[in-house]
């Protein structure tokens, strides 16, 4: 579902710098990049956890997250 990313290439995709990138997006989210994505990767996994639809085998051997 996810594809890594790195700061450099995010960076280029919209046109900054790494530290320009980083700074923004710790003004803006409150949070690093990385530290942003983590939280939004857990919220996922916790709502496909909380889903009765999908079974907690399916989840193992799916990549959802």
């Amino acid at each position: 579902m996810y594809k890594t990313a790195t700061l450099v290439a995010l960076s280029q995709i919209v046109g900054t710098n790494e530290y320009t990138l980083k700074r923004g997006f710790r003004e803006v989210f409150g949070a690093t990049f990385f530290g942003f994505w983590t939280e939004l990767k857990m919220q996922n996994a916790q709502n496909l956890l909380l889903d009765d639809e999908i079974s907690i085998g399916d989840l193992t051997i799916t990549p959802y997250i």
